[in-house]
């Protein structure tokens, strides 16, 4: 089997004749007939009906076409990488994003720099609490959007974004809810909504879970703990881009309590340190310096 002849099968299939394929690809049509019956034999099928005046695929061919185009697309694919690596370029680049991050202005201002990029791909690996961190550094992630345990640092290059802080918040009909000061001891019997940390060290890093806390439910993103709050299912802490708009639209109330913390932390865009990297990963670099504004405003 050779690309030519499934270059061959998909054309005709498309033009409906061996003669418009011939035309097409610029082959004589014995040729064009050969690389079939070659790819016939080969696959042990037959692909065209040939005794109607168009050439009609056969049930076996209709099945076998769209893997045809799927190895001709990753051929295609593969020249464009190369193509893009002969010129020291990279072919793609893998972005870890952490829960905490604003989930809508970080996507935006990702496609809008992708967007204009030529044959570089990105890859978005979203990721819980500390995962983003340990993706970058092991090196299965060039960038990571996130908080950084202050034990990685130094290990990172890293521009500052925003700053946030995790508010405890419950929904308005809650028991909870009703409570003016809550305690320790009232929140024994009530379920925390926490993010599940994708990390190795998910056992021995916390982010905003109470360690006395007996009941948990555990999610992979913000967006769904917002949800299970508003449901009733618990309680949980929320960044405040997410918990302030329910607080004042009454769907949410801020737990007020001594034992309580709402911590804050610092969004980094990040890379490991004395990395050897790309002309589109400098720029990206650069564009993220310059979006630091944006995220900035998404606390607004």
């Amino acid at each position: 089997m050779t690309f030519d002849q499934l270059t061959a099968f998909i054309t005709i299939s498309e033009l409906g004749s061996f003669q418009a394929a011939s035309k097409s690809l610029h082959i004589s049509q014995p040729a064009i007939s050969h690389a079939i019956k070659k790819l016939e034999e080969d696959l042990g099928l037959v692909l065209f009906d040939r005794s109607h005046y168009r050439a009609e695929l056969s049930p076996h061919g209709k099945r076998l076409l769209a893997y045809a185009k799927s190895l001709i697309r990753q051929q295609e694919s593969m020249y464009a990488a190369a193509a893009v690596l002969a010129k020291g370029q990279e072919d793609q680049i893998r972005i870890a994003v952490g829960d905490l991050c604003p989930e809508a202005v970080t996507i935006d201002l990702l496609h809008r720099f992708f967007k204009d990029v030529k044959g570089c791909r990105m890859v978005l690996l979203f990721e819980g609490v500390f995962g983003p961190v340990e993706r970058v550094l092991n090196g299965e992630a060039d960038f990571g959007l996130s908080s950084i345990p202050e034990h990685c640092l130094d290990q990172l290059e890293t521009l500052a974004l925003l700053r946030t802080k995790l508010i405890p918040v419950v929904a308005h009909d809650h028991d909870l809810a009703k409570t003016q000061r809550v305690y320790q001891a009232d929140l024994q019997s009530h379920v925390q909504i926490v993010i599940r940390d994708t990390s190795s060290q998910a056992e021995t890093l916390a982010l905003g879970v109470s360690p006395e806390q007996n009941l948990r439910c555990s999610v992979s993103d913000q967006t769904k703990k917002l949800r299970l709050i508003e449901s009733g299912l618990g309680w949980g802490r929320l960044p405040e881009y997410l918990a302030l708009p329910g607080i004042a639209g009454g769907q949410l109330k801020q737990l007020k309590s001594p034992d309580i913390a709402e911590p804050e932390f610092t969004i980094y865009a990040y890379q490991k340190r004395s990395t050897n990297t790309g002309p589109i990963s400098q720029r990206l670099w650069q564009y993220l310096s310059a979006c630091q504004p944006q995220f900035a405003a998404s606390l607004d």
